[in-house]
């Protein structure tokens, strides 16, 4: 039995979502293969676009989701609908699935309501949700199964 990958983050300063998906796509993630099943989502056209970024001294690779810009954020049951509904692989989808279950019962434990009751605003939006997803599909085309963190 050959076991899975195990990707090590050394986030000493945190990490957003597209700060992942650059490091995943640097890592051999073809943008292509992620953006694809992305637009299975049935949210619009969405697109990874890649820039030269630089921080202090430090060169690297930025990626950005384009997305439909919309108004509006969604309940924990609608982006379950979303991924429910997509093309994504049963793989990709279990593991954003569990994403948003686990992101969905830390805020309804803060505002006192179920889960099914929780509306998710930065991460309910579209941009949000392709990072979320993007990165389960990179983490996916690389064989990466377990991820550990300092």
């Amino acid at each position: 039995m050959n076991p899975g990958k195990l990707a090590y983050l050394d986030c000493f300063s945190g990490i957003s979502g597209d700060m992942l998906l650059a490091a995943l796509i640097a890592c051999g993630a073809e943008p292509e293969a992620i953006e694809r099943p992305l637009r299975s989502l049935g949210a619009g056209d969405l697109r990874l676009r890649q820039e030269p970024a630089r921080r202090g001294a430090l060169m690297g690779t930025r990626v950005v989701i384009e997305a439909p810009v919309e108004k509006k954020h969604r309940h924990f049951t609608a982006i379950t609908r979303m991924l429910q509904q997509s093309e994504l692989s049963p793989g990709v989808r279990d593991r954003a699935l569990a994403i948003f279950r686990r992101l969905g019962e830390a805020e309804a434990k803060l505002h006192g309501c179920t889960l099914e009751q929780v509306h998710f605003h930065e991460v309910g939006a579209l941009d949000s949700i392709a990072d979320i997803v993007g990165n389960c599909i990179a983490l996916e085309l690389l064989g990466i199964e377990e991820i550990a963190r300092r």
